[in-house]
């Protein structure tokens, strides 16, 4: 297992993408850290390919049509095209439709009988 050197995740060397730097390779988690490492973050472009080594082929991923792109770790970045949040670097990710909750039901592993809809003590045996 390799860390990778920009976020610090431990990645398989195997499986993971990589770099080779003043004769030293490094593993990354994501093609981000990657070229971030590079000093490549600036330069996103709306069509990219990343080759993963454990299957030797290639992999195209291309803008969508009206797509909106959040960064996960700050509120209220947006954008319409894959790139970098201007604010922690992180790469964008694709906007997920937001789910309905489903409704959860607590229940004693003892009295199978008891539901609540809030955790805590079993009202036979607590």
């Amino acid at each position: 297992m390799a860390i990778d050197p920009i976020c610090g995740m431990t990645v398989d060397e195997t499986k993971a993408l990589s770099a080779e730097k003043d004769g030293q390779t490094y593993y990354f988690c994501c093609d981000h850290c990657r070229r971030k490492f590079l000093g490549d973050v600036q330069t996103v472009p709306l069509t990219f390919q990343l080759t993963r080594p454990e299957a030797g082929k290639t992999a195209t991923t291309t803008k969508v049509q009206g797509a909106k792109y959040i960064c996960p770790m700050c509120p209220g970045v947006e954008s319409d095209h894959p790139a970098s949040c201007p604010k922690c670097g992180m790469a964008l990710e694709s906007a997920m439709p937001t789910v309905p909750r489903r409704k959860v039901s607590y229940t004693c592993p003892m009295h199978p009988e008891i539901v609540q809809d809030h955790p805590g003590a079993c009202p036979k045996c607590g």
